[in-house]
């Protein structure tokens, strides 16, 4: 064999390309053959070199690991498809939009590139900081920094089964985020600010599909606001069969009723949702499906689309309402939290909003949050639905909401 090629031990061979001074050096592991730099022109120093790597490959054979160490990123796209097959199965959680976005904004950026297994507390400390330089200064919530941490958790599992790394190797995932004094809710004026910028930024888009898309945002945030439910699969999963409207209270007043089947609950329950029934009417006539099995948010084309909280998100920096004024960052639940926040200052009483929302809430009645909302309906219709047909268009409910 010439000196380009020779076999060096069993399993091991020095090399050197053509076009390169250095030698390198094929191994066989314990999951295959695989290459490496020795980082050496002359040929005894790269034999010393790969020997030595050689006898650390035969220990990762006796502990179970793999030679070939992926990038951060090659197991992060092994998280994304496995989120993707519990989607399939129908395992899906709301909860997954947003560990896909905080690994796409958050996580990938900072770690991607880094060896998996080379990931350790001084890299954590790194990523401290340079989320708080990303975040304009702001810490992350302990909400937030909690959900960081089981994507993290999960990644890591990956690695930890494909023997990329052993347990000793994860390190430890603190929360020191910021504690939450507050829930991150559009004030009346916010609120007015998110719907106009919400308004102007349904009419743009770079093609028909982003433009329908930011028009179903603009239904998908009233109707949030106006119902409370929960981003991701309770509003998502509403079909036309869910939406009623011409729902009657015990007293006889008109209001427009949600039948949740899909969500972090899994229980089925009706909604009263404050809004007036033309905005579905106008969906209907939007997107052109409106057979009972069809969802109330579908593009035109049938697409279903499921970025909404990337969609959001560039709206709140549009409309520079990211943070609330304690500093929070907002997502689609400060749409929800809005929704609360404005029925108990409307002095709804808490175990009738507890209900609508399918919540609870500390020392709430039994009684109270087992009804259903037909029969809480005259108390969260704080206007009556009546008179809102008479005056209100498209426009002036946005003042109302």
């Amino acid at each position: 064999m010439s000196d380009e090629n020779e076999q060096i031990a069993e399993g091991l061979y020095l090399y050197r390309r053509p076009d390169s001074p250095v030698w390198q050096a094929r191994i066989k592991g314990p999951d295959g053959w695989g290459r490496f730099s020795t980082g050496e022109t002359d040929k005894a120093k790269a034999k010393t070199a790969a020997i030595k790597r050689m006898g650390k490959v035969e220990g990762l054979g006796e502990a179970g690991k793999s030679l070939k160490t992926p990038r951060f990123k090659a197991v992060a796209q092994l998280y994304i498809e496995q989120l993707d097959a519990l989607e399939k199965a129908g395992s899906k959680k709301a909860i997954h939009g947003h560990y896909r976005m905080f690994l796409r904004k958050w996580i990938t950026p900072f770690f991607g590139e880094k060896r998996i297994d080379k990931i350790d507390h001084e890299t954590m400390l790194e990523w401290e900081a340079w989320r708080l330089k990303e975040n304009d200064g702001k810490k992350h919530s302990k909400s937030t920094v909690n959900a960081f941490n089981v994507v993290l958790r999960e990644v890591f599992a990956i690695a930890r089964r494909k023997k990329w790394i052993n347990v000793d190797q994860i390190p430890e995932l603190k929360n020191n985020g910021r504690k939450t004094e507050a829930r991150d809710w559009f004030e009346g004026e916010e609120k007015k600010q998110l719907m106009t910028a919400l308004q102007s930024y349904m009419n743009t888009g770079h093609t028909s599909k982003t433009k329908a898309m930011r028009t179903l945002l603009y239904y998908y945030v009233r109707i949030m606001l106006a119902s409370g439910v929960r981003p991701g699969a309770e509003i998502e999963g509403l079909q036309w069969q869910h939406v009623d409207l011409r729902a009657k209270s015990v007293s006889g007043k008109p209001y427009v009723k949600l039948t949740i089947t899909k969500g972090k609950t899994k229980k089925v329950r009706e909604v009263v949702a404050r809004i007036d029934a033309k905005v579905f009417e106008e969906i209907a006539k939007f997107t052109g499906h409106t057979k009972k099995a069809d969802y109330v948010f579908t593009l035109p084309d049938g697409e279903r689309p499921h970025r909404w909280s990337d969609c959001f998100h560039d709206l709140l920096v549009i409309a520079n309402l990211k943070f609330d004024n304690t500093g929070n960052a907002r997502t689609l639940y400060s749409l929800r939290h809005t929704y609360c926040t404005e029925s108990l200052i409307a002095e709804t009483a808490v175990e009738d909003v507890a209900a609508n929302m399918g919540t609870s809430i500390k020392m709430i009645s039994d009684f109270y949050s087992k009804l259903k909302a037909t029969h809480k309906a005259d108390q969260l219709m704080r206007t009556k639905p009546e008179e809102l047909a008479d005056r209100m268009t498209v426009s002036t409910l946005d003042e109302w909401m």
